[in-house]
This record gives C-alpha cells, sequence and structure tokens, in this order.
C-alpha cells in the first residue's frame, strides 16, 4: 500500500519553534513521510527532526521580491492590460509566474512549490496533507479518519462561523475575486485553507487552481492571507471532484481560533478535547489561546 505524505513549508523558524510540530507528529504514531520546505539558511533548525529518516527536506532559493508598493503598482498594471487585451493574458502566462513566484509573500509562494512537488511524485502516495507549521500540532495520526478514494476534505472553522460576517476574508475575495463573488459566497461557512487532506491528483488540481488565481491578479500576490479567496471559490463553487466538507469538532481537525471556550477543554495528559470526549487528529491555530498554548508546549517541547 502507497504511503500518506505531509506538505508543509516554514522559513524563519527555529529548533524551538518547530518542536511542537515534529514532536506531536512522532508521538502520534505517524511514520509515513514528511516534505518539508524550507530556506538554506533555515534547514539547519530541522537537523533534529530529520535523523528519523522520514522528513524529506526541500530546498527553495528566496528570490528578493520587490517592495510592496511597486509590487501592487506593477501587478495592478499588467492585471488592467491583460484584462483589456485578452491575448496577451496567455501570451505572458509564463512572464505572470515567474513575476508572482519572485514577488508572493511566503504564504502564497507555497501553493506554486506544493503545485510542483505532486506534480512530480503525485503517483508515489496514497493521500497528502497540506498543513501550516507554526501553530499546529498532532494528536493522533492526521490521516485516521475513513478516507474515501479520489477526494479531497476541507475543514470548517467553527459553526457560527459565516464568510460575509469576517471582516478579513470578506475583503480577501471582493480585493481578488470581486463583490459578486462575495455576495455568492458570503452566506457559506468559512473553510480554514491552512490544513487540507486529499488524494494527490485532487489537492494538484487545489493548487493549480490556487497558482492560476494568484497569477490573474498580481496585484494581490504579495497579500498574505489572500489565498482565502480562491480556497473558498474551489470549496463553494465545487471546482474539484468528491468535496467533502468536514465540521470543525468532528475530530479531525480542530480549527481553535472561532471555537468557542465552552467546546473545548484541556486534559490532564494535556491534549486538547472536544465536547468532553473527543480527541482531535490535528490540532490548529491553538497558540491563540494561552491555557491551550502552554499544555502544548509542556507536551511537545
Amino acid at each position: 500500500m502507497k504511503k500518506n505524505l505531509i506538505l508543509a513549508m516554514g522559513s524563519g523558524y527555529s529548533e524551538k519553534d518547530l518542536a511542537p510540530f515534529f514532536n506531536s507528529l512522532n508521538q502520534s504514531g505517524y511514520t509515513d513521510d514528511i516534505c518539508f520546505i524550507t530556506q538554506e539558511q533555515d534547514a539547519h533548525a530541522l537537523s533534529n527532526f530529520s535523523m528519523a529518516g522520514n522528513v524529506k527536506i526541500h530546498l527553495f532559493r528566496d528570490q528578493k521580491p520587490m517592495k510592496k508598493n511597486r509590487v501592487r503598482k506593477i501587478g495592478k498594471y499588467i492585471d488592467s492590460t491583460c484584462t483589456r487585451y485578452p491575448i496577451l493574458r496567455k501570451l505572458s502566462a509564463s512572464f505572470r509566474e515567474k513575476y508572482a513566484f519572485k514577488n508572493s509573500c511566503a504564504h502564497l509562494r507555497r501553493h506554486f512549490l506544493f503545485r510542483d512537488i505532486l506534480g512530480s511524485f503525485a503517483q508515489d502516495y496514497q493521500n497528502v496533507m497540506m498543513t501550516d507549521v507554526r501553530d499546529v500540532i498532532f494528536q493522533k495520526d492526521p490521516f485516521d479518519f475513513d478516507i474515501r478514494p479520489d477526494s479531497i476534505y476541507y475543514f470548517l472553522e467553527a459553526e457560527h462561523t459565516r464568510i460575509q460576517d469576517c471582516e478579513k476574508n470578506s475583503w480577501w475575495i471582493t480585493e481578488m475575486l470581486g463583490k459578486e463573488a462575495l455576495e455568492r459566497l458570503g452566506p457559506n461557512h468559512i473553510s480554514c485553507g491552512g490544513t487540507i487532506i486529499g488524494c494527490p491528483k485532487t489537492m494538484h488540481m487545489h493548487f493549480k487552481i490556487t497558482t492560476e488565481s494568484i497569477m490573474q491578479n498580481l496585484r494581490c500576490c504579495n497579500r498574505a492571507g489572500i489565498d482565502q479567496a480562491p480556497h473558498h471559490l474551489i470549496v463553494w463553487d465545487k471546482l474539484v471532484p468528491n468535496i467533502h466538507v468536514i465540521p470543525n469538532r468532528a475530530g479531525i481537525i480542530l480549527t481553535m481560533q472561532t471555537t468557542k471556550r465552552e467546546h473545548w477543554s484541556i486534559s490532564d495528559e494535556g491534549l486538547i478535547v472536544v465536547d468532553g470526549d473527543k480527541i482531535p487528529n490535528t490540532v490548529h491555530q491553538y497558540d491563540r489561546f494561552p491555557d491551550a498554548t502552554e499544555a502544548i508546549l509542556a507536551r511537545y517541547s
């Protein structure tokens, strides 16, 4: 049977910063592959965690982007020109990708790298998880649930959150996709783009759509978090096949920031527990709560 793969990217992190992520993953029982993308100057922080042999370090060379205002000004000009002359959109595709990759913030650049990695190695893996790093820990094997073949799983934030009620998500969609898109997508629940699980082929499609959206909106390529806009477009317009949308407190991935405090607790062992008895496989955004952070650092540092 093929292995599973965790895709993650981080730069500027110390060994101490990475300890909760890797130590919790080791304790979770997960033994399949981890592909961690980082810059050469940051690879030393991974040295102790890569000794197990299942951590594959993928280095990328950081390129010096232009100043933010210049990136947006030039990007806006390119966007408007390609809109006015559609033939340029196709002719300039290679240039726009290079421009987007060079000038994107790391948060958006990772989608290009994940896309290319899966394009090369998708056939080698059963399922793939894309995850944030700094605020993620694993309490069980993250793939320990009923994963259907050829499917992709998106995970909601708290049940009371809707896109139109969130200032940031509303702005990201309006800025990248327009007001009409917000009107259509706004009533839906917020899905977190920092943790996704699915088959390699569909995950690759997800990253391809995301990068194309970034390349078509170069004025936005250095705005951290704006990848939530194409993320919600993919989820709620069903732009990839076999989508499964999972509630926040289902016990697979708990996204904590918007979760009401009454719905989670901390066990004597320092685990995050949902609704009194469920131990989520993966916990995201724990650092928004001092008591959760203290318990997690005590257990996994």
